[in-house]
């Protein structure tokens, strides 16, 4: 998803990677009100569980009518639980036919793009790579990417950090973003989205950062690998049982 952007490599997007300093000031205020807004959504993942069985519809849509994907601008907190169930779904329906192209052009010196990053960042996740999913999506967002910000806002949530998913939730106000244009409707995804082949990670390379630290970048084979794990299907890839979360 170019929009006339320029095209950038692999190495342009780890160069322009920082790290922010969030330890300067401390904010009591933010604090309790973050914690405050914990115990609330605690509370409400508790009256799901007490109410109803696994996969019961949320308890806030009214009877008949079909859940859909959390609205950043009024949805919160979203619970933990939900956010979760809901960032695992986007992840599988967000890898398609093209998928492995977008990857082929990310390891492609000179010819990156924003959607890239995006896309990797969705198969990090579903290969259990959070911390790797977090920061390839911060990158895609930061590149104006609002589907990878709306990503960041489940991951917050679903973590319990709701002060940094109410960020990426303000980063999307006035965007005219909405999920259902982006997914379609919530209750045709899978909440139980699995993890992709465990060999798909072998082709995951670890780059050393010298800031950062161990980045996870995607390896020459691996845009074959995941055309090769989708079947050349424009669906979700096959997955085995199980969860990421």
């Amino acid at each position: 998803m170019s929009d006339g952007r320029r095209n950038r490599s692999l190495a342009d997007y780890l160069a322009r990677a920082e790290v922010t300093d969030r330890t300067t000031r401390y904010d009591v205020s933010a604090a309790r009100n973050h914690l405050l807004r914990r115990q609330g959504a605690l509370r409400t993942v508790a009256r799901w569980r007490t109410g109803a069985g696994e996969g019961a519809q949320d308890p806030g849509v009214p009877a008949g009518q079909r859940e859909q994907w959390p609205d950043p601008a009024s949805d919160r907190p979203v619970d933990a639980e939900r956010a979760g169930r809901d960032l695992n779904a986007i992840c599988a329906v967000s890898l398609d036919a093209e998928s492995g192209d977008h990857l082929a052009r990310l390891v492609g010196a000179g010819a990156g793009e924003d959607e890239g990053p995006f896309v990797f960042g969705c198969l990090l996740h579903l290969l259990g790579r959070a911390d790797g999913a977090r920061f390839w999506w911060q990158l895609a967002a930061g590149a104006g990417h609002p589907r990878a910000a709306y990503c960041l806002f489940l991951d917050h949530a679903g973590q319990g950090e709701y002060h940094d998913a109410g960020l990426w939730a303000g980063a999307l106000a006035g965007t005219g973003f909405r999920a259902q244009d982006a997914w379609g409707d919530r209750g045709d995804a899978d909440p139980r989205a699995a993890p992709l082949a465990p060999g798909l990670l072998a082709e995951v390379v670890e780059h050393r950062h010298e800031v950062l630290g161990s980045i996870p970048v995607p390896g020459h084979g691996l845009p074959g690998s995941l055309r090769a794990a989708l079947g050349g299907r424009g669906g979700p890839p096959r997955t085995a049982p199980g969860g990421t979360r």
